[in-house]
């Protein structure tokens, strides 16, 4: 992945370097065989510091490569895209979804084993340091129309240079791994580029406000893209192109329409309290609190009261969501709980079981359609980002 801030010194490079050889060439010593997968594609690549400003490391290509050639596996654990798997993923390993099955992902290693395994550290060619300073700078309270200019600009902007260059390869499903397959020849030298999706950066200001308690400008951020997508295919001259306009956006499996957009709205503000409660430890159409599921309007209001002045749940909320942004992501800019976030429930959960011991304490995992008891969601968020 590219982006992570942190700059590959040069002895760290040649010491890389020097592993990869000494690897390549025990791989071909008499009667020794590499102990990695693939071993086909050895030596077709090599992992060195990218081209692109401020990318970290990039793959490149060390041989000249054909049409239909496997340039280098995305390799790693394949599991379901489950919760639990998401919560503890964040910090650990890159994510891609595997094939068209959005119910499976592969968990690609940070460091790989070998260069030939390192498909995810190719870097995304569309998007710039600029670009993601501002993602992460993000200003989740303000909701100008003016704040989201940005966001519908380079949803615009990625959109163009999608139809306009091809990416030089494609992905293609193996088992338990994926290939990078190349859509077009490339040279010897040449530093292997893959698109990631345009929401594949904006959601990192989703992440942020959604992890502050701020789903209003999470939202607006999301329909703001959706928004852009729309303009694009309106604005395109022949059918030919809205159609490739159509597949991307596709590819992009984020759009938001406005009416779903206003019923998103609508329901945030009506459970306000819960949704932003839950959102700061996962996406919030992945959990849905069941606070207030027992019991008639009468009784769900007096507990929510109670939560709110004995506990101060507002007041607490409110303090994390002006926690700095750099608090809310890692070195890699992925998303991760805060402390305070993590801190929060344990005491919320610890003031239900003595203030409130006849609520029945569940939570709903959305996903998987079945109620989990308060302490399954306590061990997921305490063992998260680790």
């Amino acid at each position: 992945m590219m982006y992570a801030f942190t700059r590959v010194t040069a002895l760290s490079v040649f010491i890389f370097l020097s592993l990869v050889t000494a690897l390549a060439e025990a791989s071909h010593a008499p009667h020794h065989s590499s102990s990695y997968p693939f071993q086909a594609l050895e030596n077709g690549v090599e992992i060195r510091p990218s081209t692109l400003p401020e990318a970290g490391k990039g793959l490149f290509a060390k041989k000249n490569f054909q049409p239909g050639d496997t340039i280098a596996i995305y390799f790693g654990e394949t599991l379901p895209y489950e919760l639990k798997t998401y919560l503890k993923c964040g910090s650990s390993a890159y994510i891609q979804n595997y094939g068209n099955d959005s119910n499976l992902m592969i968990l690609g290693d940070v460091n790989p084993p070998a260069p030939h395994l390192s498909a995810q550290l190719a870097n995304d060619p569309y998007v710039t340091a600029d670009d993601i300073k501002q993602f992460l700078e993000v200003d989740c309270t303000d909701l100008r129309p003016e704040s989201l200019v940005f966001f519908k600009d380079f949803t615009k902007r990625y959109a163009k240079s999608l139809l306009d260059e091809k990416p030089s390869f494609y992905l293609r499903p193996l088992e338990r791994s994926l290939a990078f397959v190349a859509a077009s020849q490339i040279s010897a030298g040449e530093e292997i580029l893959y698109p990631y999706s345009a929401s594949y950066w904006w959601m990192i200001s989703v992440s942020i406000c959604s992890r502050k308690g701020l789903l209003q400008k999470a939202n607006a951020i999301q329909r703001a893209a959706s928004e852009a997508w729309e303009e694009i295919i309106a604005a395109a001259t022949n059918p030919e192109d809205a159609k490739n306009y159509e597949e991307l956006l596709e590819f992009e499996g984020s759009y938001i329409a406005s009416e779903d957009s206003e019923i998103r709205t609508k329901a945030n503000h009506r459970f306000e309290l819960e949704t932003r409660l839950m959102s700061l430890v996962a996406p919030a159409d992945l959990l849905n609190l069941a606070l207030f599921r027992d019991g008639d309007d009468v009784c769900r209001t007096k507990t929510r009261a109670r939560i709110l002045e004995e506990f101060g749940l507002r007041e607490k909320l409110l303090e994390i969501s002006r926690m700095p942004n750099s608090e809310f992501y890692d070195d890699r800019s992925y998303g991760k709980i805060h402390p305070r976030s993590k801190q929060l429930f344990m005491d919320l959960i610890a003031f239900i079981k003595a203030r409130l011991p006849d609520h029945s304490g569940w939570f709903v995992d959305v996903q998987n359609r079945k109620l989990l008891p308060w302490d399954d969601l306590l061990r997921m968020i305490l063992s998260a980002d680790e």
